[in-house]
């Protein structure tokens, strides 16, 4: 339990198969006072065991990954009823894939290309529960899912 002396640090597991883009996101959190980094992946196997034990408050989460992709993933925590908020990350812009992902309860999605202070500040909404969905002002790109 966060005392004064330590307040609350947003528990993050990043899952990409790329190791390079793990890599880049653990930097950018690292410079975070709020955040701690508790897992990470290149795949979906082991992914919700990894999300349990380490109690992670938010899931990043590539949708395209070997072994379990991100839509089954999202699956599987959908049915077990895990409390991590998940946020996605893709270089994806199908509409389709991405509605199915906030379907599966994601709680947000974030394209790759958006910038580190977007992706900071998607972290710490989908935290609290809220819903976050990028817009094009940053991304060029607009990500309507209705």
């Amino acid at each position: 339990m966060p005392t004064a002396n330590q307040p609350h640090k947003i528990q993050v597991v990043i899952a990409d198969d790329h190791a390079l883009f793990r890599a880049s996101i653990k930097t950018i959190l690292a410079e975070q006072s709020d955040f701690s980094i508790v897992g990470e992946t290149g795949d979906g196997t082991g992914l919700c065991e990894l999300i349990r034990d380490t109690k992670a408050d938010v899931l990043l989460l590539d949708l395209e990954m070997p072994c379990i992709g991100g839509h089954e993933v999202l699956r599987h925590l959908k049915s077990s009823r895990s409390a991590v908020n998940t946020l996605v990350l893709t270089a994806s812009e199908n509409r389709l894939d991405l509605s199915l992902a906030l379907e599966l309860g994601a709680k947000g999605v974030v394209p790759k290309r958006a910038s580190s202070r977007s992706l900071v500040e998607a972290i710490r909404r989908v935290e609290q529960g809220e819903e976050h969905v990028q817009n094009s002002v940053e991304t060029g790109a607009t990500l309507r899912l209705v």
